[in-house]
């Protein structure tokens, strides 16, 4: 499935939508960034990655699905798989963006 393009107004726009998000909760955006940074998450993975409960992450995946930020994929009957949706895809690149830049550059030796 490829992503489509966003204009600069609707990048502007899904990213104060984004803000808002993480204002209100910051499990939200732990959740955001884990799945940005590994691609699909179980719920235990998520769990783990937040340093919550699987039952207590429930209700965060369920409303960032509600919102269309993440999608739940169902590779098998008792599997449950999430990932950001592809409207969000580009939240990957903006990630990985971020913590490029925030690496240390090596210093030249003499």
């Amino acid at each position: 499935m490829g992503t489509k393009s966003l204009t600069p107004e609707e990048i502007i726009r899904e990213f104060v939508r984004f803000l808002d998000l993480l204002s209100q909760e910051s499990i939200h955006v732990k959740i955001i960034i884990a799945l940005a940074r590994r691609g699909c998450l179980s719920l235990r993975g998520i769990a783990r990655e937040v340093g919550m409960a699987p039952k207590n992450v429930r209700k965060y995946l369920e409303k960032l699905e509600s919102l269309g930020i993440i999608a739940c994929i169902k590779p098998s009957r008792r599997m449950f798989l999430y990932r950001l949706s592809d409207e969000y895809s580009w939240l990957q690149e903006l990630i990985k963006r971020v913590e490029d830049q925030a690496k240390p550059i090596p210093r030249p030796t003499s």
